[in-house]
């Protein structure tokens, strides 16, 4: 992605851009790892730091010895994890008998307020913030410009591009259903207990305490290692964009510009 800015400017400014990408994709990394933590300790019970050090722990191990062919062949594997088990865990969230029809409460004040919300001025800038994140921040994405860059062709680079742009709408539903199915939720009833998650503080947690508690043990095993899958899908795409941009443009070019046979 950075090539080009390399053959117009230089290496120097090459290397400075490069040294943004590589901080968001290492800032972004531990965010992503500290997510799967957190669900796996709501619904393993498991200890929150034992959580992150394994999943790190196997990310960095198929990334470093596989490379972007490793990331590629597990992220075919893993959306499809994330789109059969998120699909299959929404029927038992949306059935169990201790949540409404989420149709009854979309616009109306049962057990919480309207699921759906209202837009407000206070939250204008934020919705602002989130439409140009979700629609232009791939845009600048290093990893995304890496597997575009590696297509057989230029058409099959295009196809992918609108393909994704349909099917990520599709894999948003089943959060949105998961989420819709929680706030019309009588928590009283459950094991969770009162207050709702909301409430609490916990609404980060939603998917995974609406998992653990909304449906049979089985199931929410499975809707883990969906979270599972997309963390880890996005957490080695960080790791191999970090390490390649770094090793391109800062490395080879500015702290050891001359092959290591010269200088021995």
């Amino acid at each position: 992605m950075l090539d080009p800015f390399h053959i117009k400017y230089g290496k120097q400014v090459a290397a400075a851009l490069s040294l943004f990408s590589v901080f968001v994709d290492l800032t972004w990394l531990p965010a992503t790892l500290t997510g799967l933590g957190g669900t796996m300790t709501v619904v393993l019970d498991l200890p929150y730091t034992v959580c992150v050090w394994i999943s790190a722990a196997v990310v960095i191990t198929y990334t470093l010895m596989g490379g972007l062919y490793s990331v590629a062949y597990t992220d075919i594997i893993q959306l499809v994890l994330i789109f059969v088990s998120s699909w299959i865990c929404v029927p038992f969230v949306l059935t169990s008998p201790h949540t409404l029809d989420i149709s009854q409460t979309l616009m109306n004040n049962t057990l919480n307020a309207p699921w759906i919300g209202q837009p407000e001025m206070k939250k204008i800038w934020i919705m602002i913030d989130d439409f140009l994140f979700m629609g232009l921040g791939g845009l600048g994405y290093q990893a995304f410009h890496q597997r575009i860059l590696s297509a057989s062709s230029t058409a099959s680079a295009k196809r992918c591009c609108f393909i994704a742009a349909f099917f990520i709408l599709v894999f948003a539903i089943p959060p949105a259903l998961i989420g819709a199915a929680a706030a019309s939720t009588d928590w009283n009833q459950t094991t969770y207990g009162s207050p709702s998650p909301y409430e609490r503080g916990e609404a980060a947690f939603t998917l995974p305490i609406a998992l653990q508690h909304l449906t049979p043990p089985f199931i929410s095993i499975l809707g883990i290692g969906c979270v599972a899958a997309a963390v880890m899908s996005s957490a080695d795409s960080a790791l191999l964009s970090a390490a390649s941009v770094f090793t391109s443009n800062i490395y080879k070019t500015i702290l050891r510009p001359k092959p290591l046979d010269s200088l021995t």
